[in-house]
């Protein structure tokens, strides 16, 4: 024991590595991280005379000092572009493989990335939640500057985007399509883009205001066939005496006045989706003005606190006169509307050309149902209403899947 503790409080220097470098420190193994093996051989009597070993310090003084080596294989980059790029596919991807200079040359390089096939699989949806794994760092590449494109997308049609970027005036030269989600930051920018496409472009979705209608109204190329508008109505009609090839139209919001105005503006509309903007009582005079639907989606909510429903007056005898008139009409939706009731549904019998009808949110009842299922067996009935019971509505579904 005596031995033992007297080896254990030893504080000579006979355990300590010695530095062969500039400081001559001598040092602990642990405290310089050196295995036992190592320092057993840096503090044996038979060590080598070449055998020398720097602490930390002085091997990171003496690192700095020396010269950087360049090997015969370290050409720039330029060079090493010009000898990749009359490589294949294969082998500019075993080429990025092997090093990560390598790498780094292929991935900043256009022409060299243009060479290698990308596959994302069929069921991959790339929008901003996308993050793809082992790509290119230019997945993550972000600039704080505008940067200059070189490329055109020649085959997109469809754009549904909230926010306009200038760069898609270039980049976009045949789009079809334009769903602006939200009304523009920049409405300048939105309308260069319609200007851009004017040539190619069928649908558009967009908040109408002044300053989009003037410059909609300069583009003479612009001749649209599907609108989806949100805004003031009397812009609407006025954008209807420029735009008559339309055949599709969506408001969010207009009064009987003005839609009279677009019916007679747009001789060609087929498809209509309105919520009424009147006040108290309306005739609904303006679907003498449409001969040419062959869908009518007709919303009567009010989204007004104090009223919030709209009544129709003379509904049923309009709207019935209308679908006989208009032998085209083959779609009717009604939402929302106090005048659809029993009465009105007992009629649906006498027009032969209606094919789908959807009625959500109307004071109908199972009489209606027990009325479609017996007399309407040319027509594709779906019905959402508060006073139709379970029982009818199942025996309406259960008849329904047979046409």
């Amino acid at each position: 024991m005596t031995l033992y503790n007297l080896q254990t409080m030893d504080t000579s220097t006979t355990d300590k590595v010695p530095c062969n470098g500039p400081c001559r420190k001598r040092f602990r193994p642990a405290a310089v991280r050196l295995d036992q093996a190592t320092s057993s051989v840096l503090l044996s009597s038979a060590r080598a005379s070449g055998l020398l070993w720097l602490c930390p310090e002085c091997h990171q003084a003496f690192n700095l000092q020396q010269p950087v080596k360049r090997y015969e294989s370290d050409l720039p980059p330029e060079l090493w572009i010009m000898i990749f790029r009359n490589l294949d596919k294969r082998s500019t991807l075993r080429v990025r493989l092997t090093c990560r200079r390598w790498k780094d040359i292929v991935d900043l390089d256009q022409s060299l990335l243009k060479k290698l096939p990308l596959d994302f699989g069929k069921d991959a949806t790339i929008d901003d939640r996308f993050q793809p794994e082992n790509l290119f760092p230019a997945t993550s590449y972000t600039s704080t500057e505008e940067s200059q494109v070189d490329f055109r997308l020649e085959k997109l049609e469809y754009l549904d985007c909230t926010e306009v970027i200038p760069v898609f005036e270039s980049i976009f030269p045949r789009l079809r399509t334009i769903l602006l989600i939200r009304k523009p930051d920049d409405e300048a920018k939105a309308c260069r883009l319609l200007n851009s496409v004017q040539g190619t472009l069928k649908v558009l979705d967009i908040d109408l205001t002044p300053f989009v209608l003037k410059q909609m109204a300069s583009m003479n190329r612009l001749q649209l066939t599907t609108l989806i508008l949100h805004g003031n109505d009397n812009l609407i009609v006025q954008l209807s005496r420029t735009q008559v090839a339309v055949e599709v139209l969506f408001i969010t919001a207009a009064t009987n006045e003005a839609l009279c105005k677009i019916g007679r503006n747009l001789t060609k509309l087929k498809d209509l989706a309105v919520n009424m903007n009147d006040t108290g009582t309306v005739v609904p005079t303006f679907l003498d003005q449409m001969p040419q639907l062959k869908r009518l989606n007709l919303i009567g909510t009010q989204y007004n606190i104090v009223n919030q429903h709209l009544h129709f007056e003379g509904l049923k005898e309009t709207l019935i006169r209308f679908l006989l008139q208009c032998s085209r009409v083959e779609n009717l939706l009604l939402f929302d509307v106090d005048a659809v009731n029993d009465q009105l549904i007992g009629t649906l019998n006498r027009l032969s050309q209606l094919k789908e009808l959807a009625v959500c949110d109307c004071p109908v009842t199972d009489k209606s149902v027990e009325f479609i299922v017996e007399n309407c067996s040319h027509v594709v009935v779906q019905i959402s209403c508060e006073q139709i019971s379970k029982l009818a509505m199942k025996l309406l579904d259960q008849v329904m899947r047979t046409r």
